[in-house]
Parts: C-alpha cells; structure tokens; sequence
C-alpha cells in the first residue's frame, strides 16, 4: 500500500471517530497497524478510543507505544496524561501535561489539563498562572475563563473573577457550569441578588446537578430574605432527599432554619452533620 493510500485509509478512520462512530474508527487503525505496527497516529488514536471508553490501562499502553515511536509530539504526552489521571496516577499525569507543554507552549488542552489538576490538588497560585496564560492565547475558550474563575475564587479573590465570569457567560449563556461560577463569584462579591439569579440559571439548565441546587440554596440564604429562606430550605431537602449524608446540604438547611426563626427544627440536621463529619 502506498503512502497516499494508507493516509487515506487513517483520514478515513478519523472521519468515523470525529462523528462517533468508534467501532469503524477501531477497525480502521487496527487495519493501519497490521500493515505498520508503530504508526505513531493510530496507536495514539487508538489510545484515546479506549481512554474514551473506560479502558484506561489500555490506553496508557498505546499511547506510550505511540510516544516510543513519536516522542516529540505535545498531544499525544497530553493524552497519555488524562488517561494516566483517570488511574488515579495524579504524578504521573502531571508530569505528562508538563512534558506536553515542555514541547508545545501553546498546547492549550494541555496547559488547561495541568491546571484543572494543580487546582484539584491545592496548587491554586500555579494553577492560576497556567489560566490566565490560557486566556491570554484564547480569550474566547469557555473552560479557560471558567478555569481562571475557580482559581480566583479559591484564591479569595472573587470581585477580580466577575469580568472574566461575565465574558464565560457571554461567549456560552446556555452553560450551567459558566452560571453556577457567576452566582458563586457574585455572592462572594456582596451581590446576593445577581447571585441567586444566575445560580437559578444554572439549575434551570442542568436540575438534577445537586451542587448547583446547593449553590441557589446557599446564595438564597445569604441574600437575608425571609422569602428566600423558605425556598432555600426546599432546595436543600430535594438535595438530601437523594443524598442524605451530604454535609453542605445538612449544615445549610439547618442554617436556614435558624434564620427561619425555627432553630429547634434546626437541631436534627446540624445532629446529622456532626455525625457525618466524625
């Protein structure tokens, strides 16, 4: 087969997995490999189909073979990362991202990948740096804004998060994650009524995340009406009436309370927490 025709045959395969039709696209690298078995593309391919599908330590394996034969190329480093992750091989993967950028600094999933998991670990003043860097490169990426936005907010810098927040909110009104920040960076802010609003957006675009019903709750508490103490207290018991134990929802419905003026209903539920939280 010539080199035309084999290139063909992987643009073929990379139609098929770009629709999602993952059984034609595995096929089809399977069949690039038999006749090259270290065609660095299709072992990568290959790799993240089976990342994609839950078959992690397969993945590692092909795209590590993709590596020894590619060693130079950011994505596949980058791929092999999240699959590494989904492991729970959180150094492994870092070490992955950083060599994935080490190669291509303007390799944005990477960068935004090692940030989602310098922010997860505690690591927010790095985490933060590789956001804003992310910004800077793509003003107009959602998940670099948003990325930006947890990062400030777990600063405690909330009020410099609001612009990038609104311009999240702006380039994809119809994200609940980009809403539920907004509320979240407004309450922080002192903006209690812009708060409840977008966190109301947010449960109205995904209502069964509980974290964003949580967050309305929360934001409904702090606005200090008494109107919204009501409603506040019924977010947080559709919450616990799925998750019992959850401790945010315990300690928030039992707050709610007591400024409902009804502490002795309080009671059971900050009870509840105590014994979760030993």
């Amino acid at each position: 087969m010539s080199g035309a025709e084999m290139n063909e045959m992987l643009g073929r395969a990379v139609k098929a997995h770009e629709r999602g039709d993952l059984e034609t696209a595995q096929r089809t690298y399977r069949k690039v490999l038999e006749l090259v078995p270290d065609h660095a593309d299709a072992l990568h391919l290959l790799g993240v189909i089976a990342d994609q599908q839950g078959r992690h330590e397969e993945a590692v394996e092909l795209i590590g073979r993709a590596i020894a034969a590619s060693p130079d190329t950011a994505v596949f480093h980058g791929n092999l990362g999240t699959a590494l992750l989904a492991l729970g091989q959180s150094g492994q993967a870092e070490a992955a991202y950083r060599e994935a950028l080490r190669l291509d600094p303007t390799y944005i999933d990477g960068r935004l990948n090692l940030a989602n998991l310098l922010l997860l670990r505690g690591d927010a003043d790095e985490a933060l740096l590789l956001y804003a860097a992310a910004v800077k490169m793509q003003p107009f990426s959602v998940d670099a804004r948003l990325g930006l936005v947890a990062a400030l907010i777990r600063k405690g810098r909330a009020a410099e998060a609001v612009p990038h927040i609104s311009a999240a909110v702006q380039l994809n009104p119809a994200s609940a994650r980009a809403r539920d920040l907004a509320g979240t960076a407004l309450r922080l802010s002192r903006q209690p009524a812009k708060a409840v609003m977008q966190h109301r957006q947010a449960v109205a675009l995904a209502p069964d995340d509980l974290g964003y019903r949580e967050n309305l709750a929360t934001a409904l508490v702090k606005s200090g009406k008494p109107q919204g103490f009501a409603e506040a207290i019924r977010e947080f018991e559709a919450v616990l009436a799925r998750q019992p134990d959850r401790l945010e929802s315990l300690i928030g419905i039992g707050t709610a309370l007591v400024r409902n003026h009804t502490p002795l209903a309080a009671m059971p539920y900050f009870e509840r927490a105590l014994a979760s939280s030993s």
